[in-house]
């Protein structure tokens, strides 16, 4: 074999090798699963006092129930939907829900209702996390925000197919404070955990 051809062969194996390392992460198809959100009591009592309250709309569900030292809080069951993918190896994915949850504000002379609908998780990386919804603004036509984010590591288990990230801790952004207040007329607390977060996929 000439020079020529031993020089051009090796330059092909290096094209290759960077080619490969450029490939991302397979992501997977999203089958099927749930998200489970928890409202803490301190959250819980919070809007109350500010006469919020939250609520579930099919096919998402909602459970009120009592901790040790007998204060409520809140737990919704989110059915997830195909079309969401998800890569284990780098984190990054999109959760796709059916269902919604709403902000009710309730008062003496009627309710205002934030409707947070199409739910959509984002896996930004194996630390970052983002819940983007699409809300009726008050002029009429729906907008998509980023309601809250966590940067809480979450610990990634899975059997099979079926994977499970436990912990995300959201809060509100700045975004989807303003969002909630614009249409509610209420200020919510943007430093404390309103949503405690387990994600349930079943990958394809």
């Amino acid at each position: 074999m000439g020079t020529r051809s031993r020089l051009a062969l090796a330059g092909l194996a290096v094209l290759l090798a960077v080619l490969v390392m450029a490939v991302p992460a397979q992501a997977a198809g999203v089958q099927k699963g749930s998200t489970h959100i928890t409202v803490g009591a301190a959250y819980v009592t919070e809007l109350g006092a500010k006469h919020v309250t939250l609520a579930a709309f099919a096919p998402a569900t909602q459970k009120a129930l009592w901790n040790k030292s007998g204060n409520m809080y809140w737990w919704f069951r989110v059915p997830m939907k195909s079309g969401g993918t998800y890569a284990p190896k780098s984190g990054k994915g999109t959760f796709m829900h059916r269902g919604s949850i709403r902000f009710v504000e309730a008062s003496e002379t009627g309710h205002k209702i934030f409707r947070a609908e199409g739910i959509r998780i984002l896996a930004l990386s194996k630390t970052k996390y983002q819940m983007s919804v699409a809300y009726k603004t008050l002029a009429g036509p729906y907008l998509r925000v980023a309601l809250a984010e966590s940067t809480h590591a979450p610990k990634i288990t899975h059997k099979g197919k079926a994977y499970k990230i436990d912990g995300l801790q959201f809060k509100l952004t700045q975004a989807g404070h303003d969002a909630i207040l614009s249409v509610i007329g209420e200020s919510l607390d943007m430093t404390k955990v309103i949503f405690s977060t387990d994600l349930l996929p079943i990958l394809y």
